[in-house]
Parts: structure tokens; sequence; C-alpha cells
């Protein structure tokens, strides 16, 4: 489990794009020195030494086997952050996401948290929003989950899965497609 001030950071990457990824972890170390987060990087020849705040895993290469590979160690109720490597944050409002954090950790009908909107939940907000609206006790309304719990995850990643994913589902134009970083094909 989690302790209240480290979570498991998840991130979906491969050795191709290990500077995107430090820029990721770079990014919240300026912006939050203080972050919760333990980054857990996958990798398949391009380990790295491992920190306090930085794990490297030696993974297979397909997306699904990476994701069920550092899922593996972490049980069910347990918080995790999930990034993408190229997603990082350019501003952040580190109080208001550490308490929502908190509260979201003492609160069992919560699954998980998601710190920015996506483009689409700029100009479509009800987009963003559970069928089920989820107050803190300072009446913030909870969005769309990326801080999850292991269990969410593990049940998105049934045996309909493809173990290999050929492109990239934009959410909006992508960087690079995902494929990319389970070999050459």
């Amino acid at each position: 489990m989690s302790s209240p001030d480290k979570i498991k950071a998840i991130v979906l990457t491969c050795d191709r794009y290990r500077a995107i990824t430090q820029h990721l972890i770079f990014q919240y170390h300026r912006l939050w020195p203080d972050h919760p987060f333990v980054f857990h990087i996958p990798y398949q020849e391009l380990g790295g030494v491992d920190s306090e705040r930085i794990r490297y895993h030696t993974c297979p290469a397909d997306i699904k086997g990476t994701v069920l590979h550092l899922l593996a160690d972490i049980d069910d109720e347990e918080w995790i952050y999930w990034c993408v490597d190229d997603k990082y944050p350019i501003q952040l409002v580190t109080n208001k996401i550490a308490s929502l954090i908190s509260h979201a950790m003492r609160s069992p009908e919560v699954d998980g948290l998601l710190f920015c909107r996506c483009r689409v939940t700029l100009t479509t907000p009800k987009a963003a929003l559970y069928p089920h609206k989820i107050k803190n006790p300072f009446g913030d309304i909870y969005f769309r989950r990326y801080l999850l719990r292991a269990e969410g995850l593990v049940s998105n990643l049934d045996s309909s899965a493809p173990a290999r994913q050929s492109a990239a589902v934009p959410v909006h134009p992508p960087a690079r497609p995902h494929s990319q970083c389970q070999g050459d094909g």
C-alpha cells in the first residue's frame, strides 16, 4: 500500500523516449519540489540508477505486458499516478492538488483523480463529469480519473485487449504513436 506521503507514479514510456521521460520528471520536481510521487519507469535496454524518487523496471516491449508487469506487485486498493511520458505539467496548483489527493485517498467512493483537463473538457465540460458527481468537503467536484487505484487499471486490461497496439488512439493530436515503443514494427 502507498504510504500517505509516497505514491507510485507509473510512466508509460520506452527506451526511445527517455529524454521526454526525464523532462516529465524534471517538470514535477521544478513545479512541485515536495510532490509525493516515486516514478516507476519501464525499460527494455536503457535502465538507470534507482533513487528515492525514481525506480527503473525491466519490462516487455508491448504496452499491455509493460502495464501488467508494473502493476504485478501493487495491491488492488493502492493509489497510483498514471503518467504518459509526453504529457507533462507546465503549471500546478499544488496546495489544491495535495488536498484533493488527501481527500480522495480517504474516500472509498473515489477511484481516481485527474489534475488537469483534457482539451475536450475545456470546450465541453459536461464530457468530463461522472454520472454521479463526487464532491469533497470543500465543494470541489471530481472530474475524470488518472490518479487511480491499481484495481481500476488491471480490470481494463482484460484478455480482449490487444497485446500490441498498432497506433495511439488520439485524445487530441498525438506527439507520436505509442506503437513506436513496441519495437520497430
